[in-house]
């Protein structure tokens, strides 16, 4: 990461995120009770958005990946309802 980038771009949490993120070996962010478009378009962020559904009436959208030795997850909750 650039001097520019730090100094101008940056805010102080977001370059606290960045170096967490390189010195983490696995990575993590999720969204809770999001309609479905709103899910999509949050783990497409990422990756190709894969639709799990799951035994407690929830249906999670997700994308993971790992490459270079680091395994990021990208999930988003919706109700089955927001399915519809």
């Amino acid at each position: 990461m650039t001097k520019r980038v730090e100094k101008k771009y940056l805010t102080e949490d977001e370059r606290k995120i960045l170096k967490l993120y390189h010195a983490a070996t696995s990575v993590s962010f999720f969204k809770f009770n999001q309609s479905e478009n709103d899910a999509k378009t949050f783990v497409g962020i990422w990756g190709s958005p894969q639709i799990i559904n799951s035994a407690n009436d929830r249906v999670l959208i997700s994308a993971d990946t790992f490459k270079n030795g680091k395994s990021v997850m990208v999930n988003a909750s919706i109700n089955k309802e927001g399915t519809k």
